[in-house]
């Protein structure tokens, strides 16, 4: 690649993100992400609190702006970073009134809190009598008169009876005063003052890294990334990165295994009765962010929680295998998911075993890291054994059962790209080149990444791309290593798919289905803080970050910490609190994987990185089912028909579809559910768009990007 081409795709990189970044300020901002098709902002869905989707990560409190804060100072735009830290300090506040009191739910068994009661149970919820919905035929609840359910129908009086002094519950239910009233779990309606409950293991690798971040890229000494400290700044940063994890502290304190809590309320902690499912890498990701804040801060309680949750998830491998699960209850430490696997629910618990040892110099880190991966290697990959030599299928890791390494699922998602930037941190370049190989095949396929893909029958499982990040890390990662330019080729088309799949009006929107590519109304914050940053550090070969890169460390959400002594300072606290409960991993065993480190052969940095045969093996199996593209082609034309038919129906043109056209149009979708054809509301309704609406809505044609196939 010659260095003009770099040069272009460096400016069209930052213009990417500007183009993101200002749209957001000017249709979203203070809001927690931009919807770039309608150009308008999405924060805490208040009207539907049973919008998990929405409500399991945004919170009213600019998650765009707080993500994207270290970008603008690695991209030179000191200005506007300064002016960014400005309006974090000035709007955002985790002591939310009634506007937002809390965020992030579950689909089912939630607890609900009220501005006066804390309303409880897992299987029944409480309301008060200030907050009880009436209908307006029975303005008042009485004896003849029982409670509403959710679709606005009276209960039956076989699941209660209102009286004027107290709520009587037929079967096991309870006696209640009068002002509070019990409904069956399954029969509930909330008004959008009441509030689902924050899932902390968001909160704090997105909002507390990314104020962590900028507070350490200001105070920063050499300031490398030029003079990003505001003369008036005097940490206030800090000081809200301090005041949220003190919040966050009741869902380890309250934690009997040790193990956090998944949910608590910023104000008045771990909600009673609330889920007590959790994964692994959700309650295991907290070393980093929780150890820095210890040593800003000179409290060591934040560190004790986070090294007090690994552990136990330590503890609870599996005696055998050494593997664990994906998801456990946080009370009785016991697995309710023995999936064992490199993705999503378990990827990030490996990538801070070994940053924290990098951090903070922590050799127990590091012992729990090599084991992990020893097990990983042997009991989830597959394939040839080399990943450059030898014969075989191209290796691949995949999900197995915790208890004896099995094959459990027939699927990868797009998170276990990220597992190719771990083994280049690692050392394990050669494997990472394979890890990364798979994910760009993949990538050439469709475009994009869908959400969970089938090795085994070469097709999407789940078929949405909401931009993510990971697939750029690796490809990053593994330029900064090997030097090859065909990394460099990689993110070109990458850049050249977002432009051309994903631009819309105001932003980059969500891929619905990467079969038809079609579109959602959302541009999640990470898109501006890691896909645009990674891509960005790709193409600029003298950014701080690259020619210092001893010097930083990215955290699971492409956080950037300037790195320095202090961080293994240990004289701060008495080292006896960090005492190790568990017995630590044996590293003298022969079976413990231990990095080499080798740098690639020069010769390679100027070849393919992988041999073009195996690059050919994979090519292969991409267009080896075209049976199966055949088929999603002829569904995508029955959908076509269908949508067609039913508009004239509204229209007037035709007044039903008979039984037998519907039936032969309903198809099988890969995730085995029933495919049906959707309304024109309620494609509106999940913000999809029509292959004709995604053409208007374009800014940046195909000539201006034209996708290029690299030659093998």
């Amino acid at each position: 690649m010659s260095e003009n081409e770099r040069q272009t795709l460096l400016e069209a990189t930052k213009e990417m993100f500007y183009f993101g970044y200002e749209n957001y300020m000017k249709y979203a901002y203070p809001e927690d992400e931009l919807d770039p098709i309608h150009c308008t902002g999405r924060g805490h869905d208040h009207k539907n609190p049973g919008n998990i989707n929405i409500n399991d990560v945004l919170g009213d409190y600019s998650l765009t702006l707080i993500d994207a804060l270290d970008t603008l100072a690695i991209i030179g735009d000191t200005k506007e970073f300064q002016r960014s830290v400005q309006r974090v300090i000035e709007d955002v506040t985790f002591e939310k009134d009634t506007t937002v009191q809390v965020f992030e739910a579950t689909i089912s068994d939630r607890a609900l809190l009220s501005r006066d009661h804390l309303l409880l149970s897992r299987d029944h919820l409480l309301l008060s009598r200030d907050h009880l919905l009436l209908s307006r035929d029975h303005p008042l609840p009485s004896r003849d008169h029982p409670l509403l359910s959710r679709d606005h129908s009276l209960l039956t009086l076989h699941y209660c009876f209102v009286t004027m002094c107290y709520c009587l519950m037929i079967r096991h239910y309870f006696l209640l005063p009068r002002h509070y009233y019990l409904l069956p779990r399954h029969y509930y309606f909330l008004p959008s003052h009441y509030y689902l409950l924050p899932r902390h293991d968001y909160l704090l690798p997105r909002v507390l890294g990314g104020l962590l971040s900028a507070h350490l890229l200001i105070e920063d000494p050499s300031q490398r990334l030029g003079d990003l400290r505001p003369e008036w700044y005097n940490g206030e940063l800090l000081d809200m990165a301090t005041d949220l994890a003190a919040r966050l502290l009741p869902a380890f304190s309250l934690s009997p295994t040790g193990i956090p809590h998944p949910r608590v309320n910023l104000r008045s902690g771990v909600p009673y009765g609330g889920r007590t499912d959790t994964c692994t890498a959700g309650a295991g990701t907290l070393l980093v962010e929780l150890g820095i804040l210890s040593r800003l801060s000179g409290d060591p309680t934040y560190l004790l929680a986070a090294r007090r949750a690994a552990r136990a998830l330590w503890a609870r491998r599996h005696n055998t295998t050494e593997l664990l699960g994906n998801v456990l209850d946080m009370n009785t430490g016991k697995w309710m998911s023995e999936l064992s696997g490199v993705g999503a629910g378990l990827d990030s618990f490996y990538e801070y075993m070994l940053k924290s040892y990098i951090l903070f110099g922590e050799q127990e880190d590091y012992a729990m890291f090599n084991v992990s991966y020893a097990r990983i290697k042997q009991y989830m990959r597959r394939g040839r054994a080399a990943c450059n030599r030898g014969t075989g299928d191209h290796p691949l890791y995949v999900n197995v059962l915790m208890s004896s390494g099995g094959t459990h699922t027939s699927w990868i998602d797009s998170l276990q790209a990220a597992f190719a930037g771990l083994q280049v941190l690692a050392g394990d370049v050669e494997e990472a080149i394979c890890t990364h190989a798979l994910y760009w095949s993949i990538w050439q396929k469709f475009g994009v990444l869908p959400e969970r893909y089938n090795w085994q029958s070469s097709a999407p499982d789940v078929l949405f791309y909401p931009l993510r990040p990971e697939f750029a890390e690796a490809t990053y990662l593994l330029y900064q290593a090997t030097r090859n330019p065909f990394y460099l080729h990689v993110g070109r088309e990458v850049l050249h798919s977002l432009n051309n799949l994903t631009r819309v009006q105001c932003g980059y929107a969500t891929v619905h289905s990467v079969i038809d590519g079609s579109l959602e109304d959302r541009m999640e914050s990470f898109f501006l803080s890691e896909t645009c940053k990674y891509l960005y550090l790709l193409f600029d070969h003298d950014n701080p970050v690259n020619s210092e890169s001893r010097g930083y460390l990215f955290t699971t959400q492409g956080h950037v910490i300037p790195m320095g002594p202090w961080l293994r300072d240990n004289s701060l606290w008495d080292q006896e609190h960090f005492a190790s409960e568990t017995q630590k991993p044996n590293t003298s065993d022969s079976s413990t994987w231990a990095p080499k480190c080798a740098a690639v052969e020069q010769a390679r940095q100027f070849g393919l990185p992988l041999a073009s045969h195996y690059l050919q093996q994979l090519a292969t199996a991409n267009v080896r089912d075209k049976k199966w593209l055949h088929l999603e082609e002829v569904k995508r034309n029955e959908k076509k028909e269908i949508n067609s038919a039913e508009a004239q129906a509204a229209d007037g043109g035709l007044r039903q579809l008979k039984h037998r056209q519907l039936m032969e149009a309903c198809v099988s979708c890969s995730t085995g559910s029933r495919w049906r054809p959707a309304s024109a509301a309620a494609q509106a309704a999940d913000g999809s768009l029509s292959n004709r609406t995604q053409r208007n809505s374009r800014k940046v044609s195909k000539e201006f990007w034209p996708l290029k196939k690299i030659v093998i």
